[in-house]
């Protein structure tokens, strides 16, 4: 989409990063790019400059899919989901008052901005992206099932992309201290992935059977499989509702879990 290429790029002005958007129904990347750039024009006559220059530029990487970047909140999605996983039954029931300062022991994770969010329920913090309350569900996890479903969602795993790209990488083991399990849990810590990567899980997220897009509780999540993203199917429960705790095989044979929605879900990119 030369349009949306354009509005990118100029979007993205000086800054040092990497934009991607893709059609969550189809696979179809729309936009990517990544600056600094160069002018694919001219590369003979600059090779010199490419490789020799500024090596903290790096024009030559594809930041949108060669970048590792922590991947910040939208990790968050994945510690809501397997929290959901061993509590499917009763993750409504979660509660978390947040004072803006989440004290665990001698450490501290604070909120953006140190902003109190109060009194939440499990969407609530999902929908508020609450630190405090995702570095406390981290704490109860299971650190073997969290790592599995980020292996799950092609974390230390190959990519199905025909680019060049760098492997995303999650690290934290069952044996982890409480510093770095707060950490991951809020997307910090040791845990690296591309924009690309971080795309493919949203398109898998976003993408519904007739068009519908992750808003109320129990839109699917899926594994990916070749460059395109496959949306889980809903699990029927009664008044039209679906069932957190119920799982489906998608096309790649994976079990699929549920997430939370509700209202306008902050999910941005890297």
């Amino acid at each position: 989409n030369l349009r949306l290429q354009q509005i990118a790029y100029e979007a993205l002005g000086d800054r040092r990063g990497a934009v991607a958007a893709m059609d969550p129904s189809t696979g179809k990347i729309l936009c990517m790019v990544s600056k600094p750039a160069f002018d694919p024009n001219t590369v003979a006559e600059n090779w010199e400059s490419l490789i020799h220059g500024d090596t903290a530029e790096a024009r030559l990487l594809n930041r949108a899919t060669q970048g590792l970047y922590p991947p910040g909140s939208t990790f968050k999605i994945l510690t809501a989901l397997q929290y959901m996983r061993e509590h499917p039954g009763a993750y409504k029931e979660y509660r978390f008052d947040c004072s803006g300062i989440f004290a665990y022991e001698s450490y501290q994770i604070r909120c953006y901005h140190q902003n109190a969010h109060g009194e939440q329920d499990f969407t609530q913090a999902f929908a508020n992206s609450c630190n405090g309350a995702f570095a406390n569900l981290g704490l109860s996890l299971d650190l073997a099932g969290l790592k599995g479903l980020a292996e799950q969602l092609l974390f230390n795993r190959e990519l199905p992309l025909s680019l060049p790209y760098s492997k995303s990488s999650y690290q934290m083991d069952s044996g982890a201290g409480d510093w770095e399990i707060l950490q991951t849990s809020i997307g910090q810590g040791q845990t690296l992935i591309s924009p690309m990567h971080n795309l493919l899980i949203m398109s898998a997220l976003s993408d519904r059977p007739g068009g519908k897009r992750l808003g109320r509780a129990g839109k699917g999540i899926s594994s990916l499989r070749g460059g395109r993203a496959y949306g889980a199917q809903r699990s029927g429960g009664p008044s039209g509702a679906f069932d957190p705790g119920g799982q489906r095989r998608n096309r790649l044979g994976v079990k699929a879990g549920f997430l939370p929605g509700g209202g306008e879900n902050r999910l941005g990119g890297v």
